[in-house]
């Protein structure tokens, strides 16, 4: 044998005993009787139950975009409201129609109001009240009575308020309740008395927050409209809508030219009636003063001689 196959075989022992030592490592059993000697216990089962209890179950938890999620966020309590403002041809007419829009979707009109002035156009506005759900129907259906001008819609989350209403009514009703239970087991005059007296004051309580939560309630059940009609005009500017609406337009500005010349002399005759008594308390001050240096300048001068000699003395008989 050659001394490269010894040196080969030598080296090749060498790694095994090295592998071997570092598998027995690795499980943890221990070559020798030292005191790194570990002992391999045998695995036990684990008790039943204990995953269940360990991880629980998620197989029925709603993940994001769920229709559980969903209908978490569609039970908040959200006060909706709009505004809407119609170019239309008549708005006494599309008035009316309004008005059966919000019958159709369930709703009614709250308050109405119709301007119809000579010369210019007629406007109507409108307070719709229609179901909350029913809003952008009912939107769409008042945007086709004519040319949308201007359109706002809101929103306002106030489930906050909400729960916190309903959570305090729901307590003052717990104490009403434990309040009547005393009053019946009530074995004195004065104990009476007080449960009745407290009793009162958290019903007037409770019928304050049952009248917050219903408005609130209705609020968020019903979604206001302010609907705005203005009819369109031939003029770029605005002006009569026809030929007899201008006819009319101009018998209607000369009654309001000779309306505006008589207010206007009413409210300069004051005016006019001061200015004439400050020009007379002027005039007459001059007047006085010029007879006062006119007096004096008469009494300053002498006495003429010529016009004493010019008077000749009557003759005696």
């Amino acid at each position: 044998m050659s001394l490269t196959r010894v040196l080969s075989a030598a080296a090749a022992g060498l790694l095994l005993i090295a592998v071997a030592g570092c598998s027995a490592e690795s499980s943890g059993v221990s070559t020798g009787g030292g005191p790194s000697e570990v002992q391999v216990l045998p695995a036990e089962p684990l008790p039943e139950g204990l995953v269940a209890e360990t991880l629980p179950d998620l197989s029925s938890e709603p993940f994001p975009g769920s229709p559980e999620v969903a209908d978490q966020a569609t039970s908040r309590s959200i006060v909706r409201g709009a505004s809407i403002e119609i170019v239309v041809k008549s708005a006494q007419d599309s008035a009316a129609e309004a008005a059966d829009v919000a019958a159709q979707h369930g709703g009614s009109v709250s308050s109405q109001s119709l301007s119809n002035d000579i010369g210019s156009n007629s406007t109507a506005q409108l307070l719709i009240r229609v179901p909350s759900d029913k809003l952008a129907d009912a939107l769409d259906d008042l945007g086709s009575l004519g040319d949308v001008r201007f359109e706002q819609r809101s929103a306002d989350d106030v489930t906050e308020t909400h729960v916190d209403l309903q959570a305090r009514a729901e307590a003052l009703q717990a104490s009403i309740d434990r309040l009547t239970a005393l009053m019946e087991g009530a074995t004195s005059t004065s104990d009476l008395i007080e449960a009745e007296a407290a009793l009162t004051e958290r019903q007037q309580q409770l019928d304050g927050l049952r009248a917050q939560l219903e408005a609130l309630e209705g609020q968020i059940d019903q979604a206001d409209i302010w609907v705005m009609l203005t009819e369109s005009s031939a003029l770029p500017g605005g002006g009569p809508q026809s030929f007899w609406d201008a006819i009319m337009t101009g018998f209607a500005s000369i009654g309001a030219f000779f309306a505006a010349v008589y207010i206007g002399a009413g409210v300069a005759l004051p005016w006019l009636v001061l200015v004439a008594a400050i020009i007379l308390v002027i005039v007459v001050a001059v007047r006085v003063r010029k007879r006062r240096a006119r007096s004096r300048r008469t009494a300053a001068q002498p006495p003429d001689p010529k016009a004493a000699d010019s008077v000749v003395p009557e003759e005696t008989s």
